[in-house]
C-alpha cells in the first residue's frame, strides 16, 4: 500500500507544482494580452471548460472505478470458487494480488481525476496569457486547489479501500451469476 500511496503523492504534487509554476511565469513574464474593450471569448470558454472539467471530475472517476471493480471481482471469482475476499484492509495483505489492484485503481482513480483539473488550470491560465482578465487567474487557482486536495493521505486511501470492499461485498453475488 505504501507504494502505491507514494506514487499517488508524487503524481499529484507534480501536477500540481506545474500548474502552479505556469501561473507564476504568467505573472513574472507579464502575460496577459492586450485589454480589449471586446467581450474575453477565450476567458468565457475556459470557465465553460472549467465547469464542465468539474462536473466530470464527479462522474468519470467513479465510472472507472465502478467498472475497475467488477473486472477485478470476476476475475478473482474466475481464478479461484474458494477465493476469500477481504473484509477489511488488514485482510488485504492475506490476497496481496487483489490489495495491489485494488490500490491501483485507486491510483487509477486519482491521476484521472488530477489530470482533468489540470488541463482547466492550464486553459484558464492560457486565456489569461491571451486576454489577460483576471478571471482566468481566479478560476485556475480555483482548479489548482482543486488538484492539492486530492493529495493522498494514508487515513484517506485506506478509507477508499474500506469503501470499496463494502461496495465489492455487496455486488459480488450479483457479479458471480
Amino acid at each position: 500500500m505504501t507504494p502505491y500511496l507514494r506514487t499517488m503523492r508524487i503524481i499529484v504534487f507534480a501536477m500540481a507544482t506545474g500548474c502552479i509554476f505556469f501561473l507564476v511565469v504568467t505573472q513574472v513574464i507579464g502575460f496577459g494580452g492586450p485589454k480589449q474593450a471586446a467581450p474575453p471569448i477565450i476567458t468565457y470558454t475556459a470557465c465553460l471548460f472549467a465547469a464542465t472539467v468539474v462536473f466530470m471530475r464527479f462522474v468519470v472517476p467513479g465510472i472507472v472505478v465502478a467498472a475497475g471493480r467488477k473486472n477485478l471481482v470476476r476475475e478473482m471469482i474466475a481464478r479461484a470458487d474458494d477465493f476469500e475476499f477481504p473484509t477489511d484492509v488488514g485482510d488485504l495483505f492475506k490476497s496481496p494480488e487483489f490489495g495491489n489492484k485494488l490500490c491501483g485503481l485507486l491510483q487509477t482513480k486519482t491521476i484521472i481525476s488530477v489530470a482533468l483539473l489540470e488541463g482547466a488550470a492550464f486553459f484558464s491560465l492560457i486565456a489569461y496569457m491571451i486576454e489577460g482578465t483576471p478571471l482566468s487567474i481566479i478560476v485556475a487557482v480555483a482548479l489548482i486547489i482543486g488538484i492539492m486536495l486530492h493529495f493522498p493521505t494514508r487515513a484517506r486511501m485506506i478509507d477508499w479501500i474500506e469503501r470499496q470492499l463494502q461496495n465489492i461485498q455487496g455486488e459480488r453475488g450479483v457479479i458471480s451469476r
